[in-house]
């Protein structure tokens, strides 16, 4: 007995060895190929600002979850101002959170086998399928945890561990993208106020993940007002669309992903039907449904390759069957996972979400940025952005000489934001990360920003060739009067009148 322990022990550690070491060393190796502008500059532009010190909707203003803009942050504090922090960020990410599912998984009672798994599934679609420090990818990885501490605590009460897990749960999802969270928050409360055996506790330590998220946003001086404000003001963006399922996706994409959903429904109702007699059957259904609803709601509402999203379906729906499910179930669902695990790193591999961000992806081969740009220099990416960097340091140069560039009048147009931190410009405060009206800002805000466009009075504004996209009418005005065009090879530059 003791010699089967013992092996089954070590098969426990060397296999969270190896798949610690495939997300690291995945994630690192895939982030560091190809470059997106437009979702990329808003990364690096979000942390960036708070390194100089500015204050998220005083400073600057965005839409984006509390804990991917605060954990933009975090990576330059831990792995310096280099585009690197993002992978290495993302990757630190997938190592706790995929520890921290597995052991959910194995206080279930499912086999190490089975909590490995759907624990690594989960961090191949999302982490390593992206590759860099992203909120959708975040946000499916933390209502994936939130459904299994709840499951968790709904059938296995009386451990208090359990419960501070699930506060935990609660705590990193109440910081997520609140329309997809939102709907796994909703029901999981819900199902665990139900039975008795939980309720009591349910109600302590829901509140208690409550008051450490209000904790956590007045320890970094955000106004959960503020917050509130901003997401209400992006709202529209939550507005479920089948343009919105499709966006852009190659015709494969979307049929691969019909076909998860379908038999992830299907498995779904079937495990339903086989719980019409159990004394959870109700709180454990709010529990499916809730994440179900999560993960179709991102389906028609996030800009993101759907396998990103199907953690929030396909989690629950394993749980159930493998803690009641029949044994065809089952056989459906080992090579629905070996399947998944394997679509993550191919989606990772290929770089398939950066492809479909803009023009700075190019086709193998491409080559690294290379030294002379010490924020890039282990990207590897194509010509675009060494040509987008290349001028516009030749401007500076040419404009600004040897002067600290610090606090340079300089305005860096949509899809190259990320040159404020590359070139060490500091970003104007008082703006946007990203030019996008009711995604980035709420609209309402629109001709405050132009005022502040017009107070800041830039020498040089500087845009990706002919992209103006999601520029404010009244802002674009101005640069047509006040300023001066010439247009580069890479670049649209409008340089200040002297009057």
């Amino acid at each position: 007995m003791k010699h089967t322990q013992l092996r089954s022990r070590l098969f426990a550690i060397l296999t969270i060895f190896i798949s610690i070491a495939l997300i690291v060393s995945a994630t690192l190796w895939f982030g560091n190929r190809q470059f997106g502008g437009f979702d990329m500059s808003v990364l690096i532009d979000t942390g960036y600002r708070q390194l100089l010190g500015q204050k998220p909707y005083t400073d600057f203003y965005l839409g984006t979850p509390v804990l991917f803009y605060l954990g933009s942050d975090w990576a330059y504090r831990l792995f310096g101002l280099n585009w690197e922090a993002f992978p290495k960020f993302a990757a630190v990410f997938g190592i706790v959170t995929f520890l921290l599912h597995a052991l959910l998984l194995k206080r279930l009672q499912l086999s190490t086998a089975w909590a490995i798994s759907l624990a690594l599934m989960t961090q191949a679609l999302t982490t390593v399928s992206v590759a860099y420090w992203w909120y959708n990818p975040m946000t499916a990885i933390t209502v994936s945890l939130l459904a299994t501490s709840g499951t968790l605590v709904l059938r296995t009460p009386g451990p208090l561990l359990h419960w501070w897990l699930y506060a935990l749960c609660l705590f990193l999802a109440a910081l997520s993208k609140p329309n997809s969270a939102g709907p796994m928050i909703l029901f999981s409360s819900l199902a665990l106020l139900i039975p008795s055996s939980t309720r009591k506790r349910a109600l302590i330590f829901t509140a208690a993940s409550a008051f450490a998220a209000l904790g956590f946003l007045a320890i970094h001086g955000i106004s959960p007002f503020r917050v509130i404000e901003f997401y209400l003001g992006v709202a529209g963006r939550g507005i479920p669309s089948m343009e919105r399922f499709e966006d852009g996706q190659l015709p494969w994409v979307n049929r691969m992903s019909k076909v998860v959903i379908e038999i992830t429904l299907i498995l779904a109702a079937f495990h339903a039907y086989g719980l019409r007699k159990s004394k959870v059957r109700t709180p454990a259904l709010l529990i499916l449904g809730g994440c179900a609803l999560s993960g179709v709601y991102a389906f028609f509402t996030n800009g993101e390759p759907k396998v990103t999203d199907f953690p929030m379906l396909i989690v629950p729906v394993a749980l159930f069957i493998l803690l009641d499910g029949k044994t065809t179930a089952r056989r459906v669902l080992i090579p629905l996972t070996v399947f998944l695990i394997a679509t993550g790193f191919y989606f990772g591999s290929t770089r398939y979400r950066v492809s479909r961000i803009d023009q700075f992806y190019q086709n193998p081969p491409i080559s690294p940025v290379g030294d002379s740009i010490p924020f890039f220099q282990n990207l590897h990416s194509g010509g675009l952005l060494k040509d987008v960097l290349r001028e516009a340091d030749t401007l500076l140069n040419q404009r600004y000489g040897n002067q600290n560039r610090s606090h340079l009048k300089v305005l860096f147009g949509p899809r190259i934001e990320f040159s404020y931190a590359a070139l060490g410009v500091h970003s104007p405060i008082r703006m946007p990360v990203w030019w996008h009206g009711g995604v980035s800002f709420p609209l309402t805000y629109e001709d405050r920003i132009a005022n502040q466009f017009v107070e800041h009075d830039f020498d040089l504004c500087i845009f990706l060739k002919n992209e103006f996209t999601y520029i404010p009418a009244k802002v674009f005005k101005k640069l047509l009067s006040d300023y001066v065009r010439t247009d580069q090879e890479a670049l649209t530059v409008f340089t200040k009148t002297q009057k």
